[in-house]
């Protein structure tokens, strides 16, 4: 069950740590926001890695099976604390990404009960690919890897991980919202509003690959310049 206790626990803690952290370190770290998010998806793949695994094996049982809800605890304090402490830098992008995931996608996934399938994409939409990317712009920052290295990498992340585990993420959930309207009844909200939270991994997926893949090329064109 997600509102419990103990979630609303690890809510409160993650949130502290994440502003503590960031008012701790100050400016003795450059790039510390991306540091902790690259902290939260490193432990986003570690508690939705098993879920991952399950919906391949298990497809069909997928939305039936409870999952570790520690993942979406995590993700929506990690955005949280982003809009807390970052609230007027913030881009149409930022906000864009955090108004759709945190008050549309994620009550959209528990009200519809999709189950493991709500790990599944996280794993792709906040985990391992912008793990790896933000764990590079903190590198980049701190003048360990080059600029232009780190958004190559991106880009190659965006095209072969991240966009595909969101394309993938949505055949499968309509393959499971197809066998849950053959297995039982579902009631007319469930199933479009089970429709629009698939578009919007799908949306998020292609239209973050290609800011990506077009930031990529302008940047390389200007270096031949």
């Amino acid at each position: 069950m997600l509102i419990c206790y103990t979630n609303f626990i690890l809510f409160c803690c993650s949130l502290c740590f994440y502003l503590f952290i960031d008012f701790l370190v100050t400016n003795r770290i450059e790039g510390k926001y991306y540091f902790l998010h690259f902290i939260n998806n490193a432990l986003v793949v570690y508690y939705s890695y098993s879920d991952v695994i399950n919906v391949y094996s298990n497809l069909y049982l997928a939305i039936d099976i409870e999952p570790s809800y520690t993942p979406l605890i995590l993700t929506i304090s990690l955005h949280i604390y982003h809009i807390i402490a970052y609230f007027s830098k913030l881009r149409f992008d930022d906000w864009l990404h955090h108004i759709l995931m945190i008050f549309v996608l994620i009550p959209l996934s528990i009200y519809v009960k999709a189950g493991i399938l709500i790990n599944h994409a996280l794993f792709f939409l906040s985990g391992l690919p912008g793990g790896i990317d933000y764990l590079l712009l903190c590198l980049t920052r701190n003048k360990l890897i080059n600029r232009m290295s780190q958004k190559n990498i991106n880009c190659q992340l965006n095209l072969w991980m991240r966009a595909p585990g969101c394309i993938a993420h949505s055949i499968l959930a309509i393959l499971c919202l197809r066998y849950k309207c053959v297995s039982r009844y579902v009631g007319f909200s469930e199933f479009y509003l089970s429709i629009f939270g698939i578009f919007l991994v799908y949306w998020n997926g292609i239209y973050f690959m290609n800011q990506v893949v077009q930031n990529y090329a302008i940047n390389k064109f200007k270096q031949k310049d």
